[in-house]
């Protein structure tokens, strides 16, 4: 090849690879996954802050909107409340956010729409992989000018899986939220310097992707569930009970929500988070997950166990510090159909998790 051919070759290649930057730019879907907000420019103290007017798209549909501070709304939430309304402020991680359904709709938004009499209105403050962490400086410091009569509290998947990332000496969840996966934390060295540059091409981030993606479907560990189906998984399973070493941390989290809320005249309201543990759903939820060369999991006959001491101290807070309690995993039937994986709901899940949410708040209203 000539001189003026490998010109022109290069030449096409740049053409094209600006040509892929400025499309792939263009179209890009702003999701949890992609785009953190390294020092979260919306709270300071939050690692990845709030979508903020962001509206998610899937295959062309809207699947989520979030206004200025975050919250599931289209619009301004004001900050006086109507005559006679009543507003409660959910927290949680992604089963309170609600985008994985693919539908645009979340048990805060029916619900309010069943309670609409009762002026009940619920607010939807989750976010996608937060913690009892993230809820407690959420509230703090971007709810409370809001004037909530009530909030509840969901939380459980995100806290519990704290344990599973290599335990240290630290009891602030920074085993698991310093992972770079979560900061998109700068590393040192010329060549982890290029890969820093390399993860601000769109191009290169979707080439990745896209192979990561194969790297999955013909590496990945075949798991066969019990109705035949075929699932690759990245995970790497412990073949002893996994140590709960971020139990305490948990429960204290959990009081210091509610401390903040009663100071605050605030009805606290813990919620148990309802899950399903077939080997298919776990997988489902965990098997591709980015981190999962440095996690250990627990082995599948022992989730249910696990999932259920977390859920136990949320009824033995509720108990402790007299505060109401939803007990969702038990007022939510086990259907399959309810769950798309071992915690997140299908539409039909997410409709019936709002009848009783609705039910339960309006009990909990009038009960004072």
């Amino acid at each position: 090849m000539n001189k003026k051919n490998t010109l022109l070759l290069i030449s096409t290649l740049i053409i094209i690879f600006f040509i892929s930057e400025l499309t792939l730019r263009i179209n890009e879907e702003d999701t949890q996954q992609k785009t953190y907000i390294r020092h979260a420019e919306y709270n300071p103290f939050l690692i990845f802050g709030p979508k903020i007017n962001k509206t998610i798209m899937y295959n062309n549909a809207i699947v989520g909107v979030f206004n200025a501070e975050g919250l599931r709304l289209d619009g301004e939430l004001p900050r006086e409340k109507e005559s006679g309304e009543y507003r409660v402020f959910a927290l949680g991680g992604s089963t309170t956010e609600n985008i994985a359904n693919h539908k645009n709709i979340h048990y805060c938004g029916e619900a309010t729409k069943i309670l609409k009499e009762e002026k009940i209105k619920c607010i939807n403050a989750g976010h996608a992989a937060y913690s009892t962490a993230q809820s407690i400086i959420r509230l703090e410091f971007d709810l409370l000018k809001y004037n909530p009569d009530a909030i509840t509290i969901m939380h459980n998947i995100n806290d519990l899986s704290i344990n599973f990332f290599k335990e240290d000496m630290r009891t602030n969840y920074g085993n698991a939220y310093f992972n770079i996966y979560f900061t998109q934390k700068k590393e040192e060295g010329f060549f982890n310097n290029i890969k820093q540059i390399a993860k601000l091409s769109r191009t290169i981030v979707f080439i990745n992707e896209k192979m990561d993606i194969i790297k999955h479907k013909y590496f990945g560990k075949e798991y066969v569930t019990k109705e035949g189906k075929h699932i690759k998984s990245t995970m790497k399973m412990s073949d002893k009970q996994i140590k709960l070493h971020a139990k305490e941390q948990f429960k204290r989290n959990l009081l210091t929500l509610i401390g903040v809320a009663k100071i605050h005249n605030i009805k606290p309201i813990l919620m148990t988070q309802p899950a399903t543990f077939s080997e298919e759903k776990i997988i489902v939820l965990w098997g591709d997950q980015p981190y999962n060369n440095e996690v250990i999991y627990p082995p599948l006959s022992k989730w249910r166990d696990i999932f259920e001491e977390y859920n136990n101290i949320i009824r033995e807070v509720a108990k402790e510090e007299n505060v109401s309690l939803i007990d969702m995993e038990k007022l939510l039937k086990k259907e399959e159909s309810y769950f798309l994986d071992m915690v997140h709901y299908s539409e039909e899940g997410i409709r019936e998790f709002a009848k009783i949410y609705a039910k339960e708040l309006k009990e909990i209203k009038e009960n004072g």
